[in-house]
């Protein structure tokens, strides 16, 4: 685990808060309590990681996503990363295509063996075909 993994989960601090979420100004305006200037992104132990991010839009994309990539190392977050991802996809997409396609071969030469009364088999059938459809771009 990395330090940076150690620091998390990271969250927001919104401007008049301390990063304990105390409100850094009484009721009559008075300051209490020395706040962050600004939207502020804290670690796990009020560390400030991020100060003045104006934007909240902003703030709540970049937390969620350190938080989301938890454990996963900064290079598998780079370029090859996606090129590595997209092979693999690639490879899994192909895989399931054929176990799919498969399947529906079996199906076809055994259907006469089982009583398709209630359609059930030819309505799986047709879902699957329309899967098949999808992943190869015929028609659906």
């Amino acid at each position: 685990m990395s330090y940076l993994d150690e620091t998390l989960p990271w969250r927001i601090v919104e401007p008049g808060k301390t990063a304990e979420g105390r409100d850094t100004h009484d009721e009559d305006g008075n300051l209490v309590i020395f706040p962050y200037r600004g939207r502020h992104i804290v670690t796990n132990g009020l560390v400030p990681v991020c100060e003045f991010v104006y934007d909240q839009e902003d703030a709540r994309r970049i937390v969620a996503c350190v938080n989301a990539c938890k454990g996963i190392p900064t290079e598998a977050l780079e370029c090859q990363a996606k090129k590595d991802l997209t092979a693999k996809l690639i490879e899994q997409h192909q895989a399931l295509l054929a176990a799919l396609e498969g399947c529906v071969e079996q199906i076809e030469q055994m259907r006469g063996m089982f009583d398709d009364s209630d359609s059930a088999i030819q309505a799986a059938l047709e879902n699957a075909q329309k899967a098949i459809d999808m992943a190869t771009g015929g028609a659906t």
